[in-house]
């Protein structure tokens, strides 16, 4: 009996120790660009995280493009979202009303392990590049990932973590305060 507690603890703990959370954001601007003090910001439509060999998570794109612009709004920052991926449709509707940059976001990962006691954690992982409408230039990149433990009692998806990719993502290029 002692034995068998020994081995379920170990196991646990191995588990815990093995797949920790992991919270890890990257960025900067690019040389010679800096934001303008009220930036007005075109944002353009974002695709469904997915999983390699599965179906698209719905509605995880819309999702990030809301968490993407109630943070920019919460900030005073002017935004347009557009229903279109593609950049040169980007930067025709921001020279139409005449806003400073365009920001166009992707999942580049996107794990949904669904199973609370599998030891495989959810990941996701998301980027932004801001581009400077008047010159065309990119003028500042930022990404942002997380994983969840690997041992958890609830099973959850990686839409929970669509706010803290928001904001961390934002915050390293504007320098905001970021969550974990």
């Amino acid at each position: 009996m002692v034995r068998r507690a020994g081995v379920v603890v170990g196991a646990t703990f191995l588990t815990l120790s093995c797949a920790t959370p992991v919270h890890q954001t990257t960025g900067q601007w690019a040389p010679g660009m800096a934001v303008v003090a009220t930036p007005k910001v075109v944002l353009l439509d974002i695709a469904d995280g997915q999983e390699r060999g599965q179906e698209a998570t719905t509605g995880s794109g819309q999702a990030m493009v809301g968490a993407l612009r109630d943070r920019l709004m919460g900030h005073t920052i002017a935004v347009q979202t557009i229903q279109s991926v593609a950049i040169e449709q980007g930067y025709e509707e921001a020279t139409r009303l005449g806003f400073d940059y365009m920001l166009r976001g992707v999942f580049t990962n996107w794990e949904d392990n669904a199973t609370a006691w599998s030891g495989n954690p959810d990941r996701a992982e998301f980027a932004i590049e801001l581009y400077s409408v008047p010159d065309k230039r990119l003028a500042g990149s930022a990404s942002h990932k997380v994983q969840a433990s690997g041992f958890t009692l609830l099973t959850g998806t990686p839409m929970r973590f669509i706010p803290e990719l928001a904001d961390n993502t934002l915050g390293r290029l504007f320098g905001w305060p970021t969550v974990e």
